[in-house]
C-alpha cells in the first residue's frame, strides 16, 4: 500500500489535470442536445481505463446512453470488486446562480468546483485512480470491474436491460459505490441505505387558453390557484404529509434503533449556518437526521403557469403544473407512491384525472388510466388533472403502484438499486 500512496503522491497533479478534462465534458443526460457530449464522455473514460491498467474497456451501447465497462482479471480464484459509477451530470441551470463556469472547474481554498465534482466523476475518478496506482505498483489484491453508467440523473432508464442482458459480466463479490456523502470531512461515513424516490409532474388545465383576469377573474377557476391550494394541503403545519395512507407502510424504528441512529456525529448549528438559514423544519418530533434518512417526506421541486416575464401581464392561465417528489423510507412490502398521491387528489373534486407511467427503463408502453369521478364528486368540471410519472426508484425495498380503483389496478414496476436488480412481485 505504501508504494501506492507514493505513486499516488508523484502523479498527483496529472491525476487533478486529467479529472479537469473529464469535468470540462458538459454530459447533461437530461438534455437531448448533448447526446454527442455523452458519448464522447463514455469514449474518454473508456480510454483512460485502458490506460490505467484494464485488460478490457469498452463503451457498450443501451437503449439510452451507453455504459463504459472495465475489467482486469488477475486471478479467476480471486474476490471481484464491483465500482459502480455515473459520468452523466444534472443541467447547470440557473445559470446566473454560479459565480464560475460550471464546465471550467477551479480549485477555491482547497475545493473543486465544477458540475459533477462530487456527483459523480470526482469520485469514480478517485476510484480509477486507485485502479492505477495498484495497477502500476503491482499491488492489485483483487479482480477489478467497472460499470460506468450515464443516466444516473434521469432514473437509470437503461441499467435495468443492460444489468439483466450482462449478468454474468458483472458478476462480483462486492459492488462499491462511493455516489454518496459523508457526515463531515472529520468523519469517515458508509451509506448502507438510501430512502426511495418517486417523482412526478402535475398538470392543472383549466380554460382552452389564457383570460384576461380583468375580465373573467372570479368567475373561471384559475389552475395556478386551484394547483397552489393542492400543494399547499400536501404537508400539514406539524411537517407530515396529508396524503391518505401515506405513512402507513412506513417501518417506525424502535427507541434503541433511534438512539443509535442518532449517535452519528452532527451538528446542527454548523448544519444550519452552511445552509445560511435560520432554523430547520420537518416532521415534528424527529431530528434532522430521522427526518433525512428514516422518514418520508414530499416536496415541490419545481412550481410554474401564467406570466413570469418581465413587467405586467393580467392573465388567468390555462395552465399550472408542478414537480413533486417524494423521499419514500424503509417500508414493509411497498412504498408510497403515484397511486396514494393521485387518490388524495381525487378527493379534490377535479374533473378527471390522468396517469401516464413512463418507466422507459421498464420498457413499459406509456398507459394511460382514465377515472372520472361522480357528478356529485365534481365540484370543478372546468379543471382537469394530469399526472405524468417520470422515474421511480426504490432502495432496498419493492415499489409498487398502489391501485387507483378497486376495479383497475395498476402495473406493478420494477426498480434499481445500486445492489441489485429486482422485479416486484
Amino acid at each position: 500500500m505504501d508504494k501506492a500512496k507514493l505513486y499516488i503522491e508523484a502523479n498527483k497533479e496529472r491525476f487533478i489535470n486529467e479529472l479537469f478534462d473529464l469535468l470540462r465534458i458538459p454530459s447533461i443526460s437530461a438534455e437531448a442536445a448533448r447526446k454527442p457530449d455523452m458519448q464522447r464522455c463514455a469514449e474518454w473514460l473508456a480510454a483512460a481505463l485502458a490506460e490505467a491498467g484494464a485488460d478490457r474497456a469498452e463503451v457498450m451501447p443501451t437503449e439510452g446512453n451507453p455504459v463504459v465497462y472495465a475489467e482486469k482479471i488477475v486471478d479467476p480464484k480471486a474476490k471481484t470488486v464491483l465500482v459502480y459509477g455515473h459520468y452523466d451530470v444534472m443541467p447547470v441551470d440557473p445559470r446566473e446562480e454560479w459565480r464560475t463556469e460550471p464546465f471550467e472547474p477551479t480549485i477555491e481554498n482547497g475545493r473543486i468546483r465544477g458540475r459533477g465534482a462530487d456527483d459523480d466523476k470526482g469520485q469514480l475518478w478517485m476510484q480509477v485512480k486507485a485502479f492505477e496506482a495498484m495497477c502500476a505498483t503491482g499491488t492489485l489484491p483483487c479482480n477489478v470491474k467497472f460499470m460506468l453508467e450515464g443516466e444516473e440523473e434521469i432514473g437509470s432508464e437503461s441499467l435495468y436491460g443492460f444489468c439483466r442482458q450482462n449478468k454474468k459480466l458483472l458478476k462480483a463479490d462486492i459492488i462499491l459505490v462511493s455516489d454518496t456523502s459523508m457526515l463531515s470531512m472529520e468523519t469517515p461515513s458508509i451509506t448502507c441505505g438510501l430512502r426511495g424516490l418517486t417523482y412526478m409532474e402535475v398538470e392543472v388545465t383549466g380554460p382552452d387558453k389564457d383570460l384576461h383576469s380583468g375580465l373573467f377573474g372570479g368567475a373561471v377557476a384559475n389552475p395556478a390557484n386551484v394547483l397552489a391550494r393542492l400543494v399547499a394541503g400536501l404537508v400539514d403545519s406539524e411537517g407530515r404529509v396529508t396524503i391518505p395512507g401515506f405513512y402507513d407502510d412506513v417501518r417506525s424504528l424502535t427507541p434503541s434503533e433511534r438512539r443509535a441512529f442518532n449517535k452519528a456525529p452532527f451538528d446542527l448549528a454548523g448544519y444550519k449556518r452552511s445552509l445560511q438559514i435560520g432554523a430547520v423544519e420537518g416532521e415534528a418530533g424527529y431530528t434532522t437526521l430521522e427526518r433525512t434518512g428514516i422518514r418520508p417526506s414530499l416536496d415541490v421541486n419545481g412550481i410554474w403557469g401564467g406570466y413570469t416575464g418581465e413587467g405586467t401581464k393580467t392573465v388567468i392561465p390555462s395552465k399550472a403544473t408542478a414537480k413533486i417528489s417524494i423521499a419514500a423510507a424503509v417500508v414493509a412490502g411497498r412504498g408510497v407512491t403515484l397511486g396514494v398521491f393521485v387518490g388524495q387528489n381525487r378527493t379534490h373534486g377535479f374533473h378527471h384525472l390522468v396517469a401516464h407511467e413512463v418507466l422507459r427503463g421498464d420498457q413499459l408502453d406509456a398507459v394511460g388510466l382514465t377515472a372520472p369521478l361522480g357528478g356529485d364528486q365534481i365540484e370543478n368540471p372546468g379543471i382537469s388533472f394530469h399526472v405524468d410519472v417520470f422515474w421511480n426508484v426504490g432502495f432496498f425495498q419493492c415499489v409498487k403502484i398502489i391501485k387507483f380503483d378497486e376495479n383497475r389496478p395498476a402495473h406493478n414496476l420494477k426498480y434499481f438499486s445500486y445492489l441489485c436488480v429486482a422485479e416486484t412481485k
